[in-house]
């Protein structure tokens, strides 16, 4: 199982996004995948950008922080469309495991114009 913790879950344009993560669980995975980045829902093309990035390799355990673009988008949520920023964790194993051991964790925060 993955535990996000982030340092704020309201973010201006332009500041950094701080967090850390945890795994509990019976096996070590080889290796933890972390992205940040916004998408969008609605009507319309589905848009994504990934701002952020990082593996982490033989750790249950790590800290992180990235800067959210001086000109965001910033969060939505209408009628017609959405903009969902979020932080998104996927474990992969050396070894076939089963469903319980495997583990994807999203982590949803929003992000506001600066002085907001």
């Amino acid at each position: 199982m993955i535990t996000i913790e982030l340092q704020d879950d309201v973010i201006e344009v332009g500041k950094q996004l701080s967090g850390k993560f945890f795994w509990e669980g019976n096996i070590t995975p080889h290796e933890i995948n972390l992205k940040v980045g916004w998408r969008t829902e609605g009507r319309g093309s589905v848009d994504t950008k990934t701002v952020y990035s990082n593996s982490f390799v033989g750790t249950t355990h790590s800290t992180f922080s990235c800067q959210i673009p001086p000109l965001g988008p910033v969060s939505y949520d209408g009628e017609i469309i959405r903009v969902i920023w979020e932080v998104i964790i996927a474990t992969k194993f050396s070894r076939k495991l089963n469903s319980k051991e495997k583990g994807k964790k999203v982590k949803l925060f929003r992000v506001i114009p600066r002085g907001a």
